[in-house]
């Protein structure tokens, strides 16, 4: 063989390894090998392959407060009963026999008094005065003040409607209402106080002439002071002397005015 059919052979041989090896390195250039577990489909071209998102469902966490639910639109909300409507549906479930006050005060600081005959634990009855207070649309009870008899002026009848008012005073200084109540004993009308001036609604005592009295017969109010009428009952009460006794406030106690 000569020795240019060798060098010719040599040629090609070279030029076929050359191209083997060109192609090879193409096909390393144009794209790694998928990693091992993931997905060996191609993307297409220009698009980006994301994770599909997931919604997890929403949870109420324990002393969360739930918003309130939509109004219905068309729909009618039950109407507010001033104080006045509720007062009355109060008065509807009282006996034939009961006082209410005027409605004192504004706002959150409206009171109202009434007054009726309640059953006593020993028998009889006696008169009671029902504090309320008007609160978030509605009257709440505040206390309730019994009006017990007593020896100076005799058994404090049941109230009547027409004749034995409610009104409210301001004789004590307090910050709340205070409500002259009058009701009768058997010979003469008798005025009462209840006030809230020490911190706890009660009927504020008189110290009269014939002793601790929480009401006192026949009397007139002029801005702070009550004046009132004793009989001495002496040597009966048809023929004893009328002495009049005019009391202010002091200490929790209604005293009577030197002179």
């Amino acid at each position: 063989m000569s020795a240019g059919v060798v060098l010719a052979a040599i040629g090609v041989v070279v030029a076929l390894l050359t191209m083997t090896r060109s192609s090879n390195i193409a096909s390393t250039a144009g794209g790694a090998a998928a990693p091992r577990g993931a997905s060996s489909r191609p993307s297409a071209p220009g698009t980006t392959s994301t994770a599909a998102s997931t919604t997890v469902p929403a949870t109420t966490v324990p002393g969360t407060t739930v918003p309130a639910a939509t109004a219905v639109p068309g729909a009618t909300a039950s109407p507010v009963p001033t104080p006045q409507q509720a007062l009355n549906a109060i008065v509807t479930t009282l006996g034939p026999t009961y006082a209410v006050s005027p409605i004192a005060g504004q706002d959150k600081s409206m009171f109202v008094a009434i007054d009726h005959p309640a059953a006593q634990a020993g028998g009889g009855s006696t008169i009671v005065v029902d504090i309320y207070q008007y609160v978030g649309a509605r009257w709440l009870p505040q206390a309730s003040v019994p009006l017990g008899a007593d020896g100076s002026t005799g058994l404090l009848l049941p109230a009547r409607q027409d004749t034995t008012p409610i009104t409210v005073v301001a004789v004590t200084g307090s910050a709340e209402p205070d409500y002259a109540v009058t009701t009768a004993s058997a010979s003469s009308l008798i005025t009462t106080i209840v006030s809230d001036q020490t911190g706890k609604w009660q009927a504020v005592p008189f110290d009269a002439p014939t002793g601790t009295v929480t009401g006192v017969p026949d009397a007139t109010l002029q801005q702070s002071t009550i004046t009132a009428t004793f009989n001495s009952c002496t040597p009966t009460c048809a023929t004893g002397a009328s002495r009049r006794v005019t009391f202010t406030y002091q200490g929790g106690v209604f005293v009577p005015l030197a002179g």
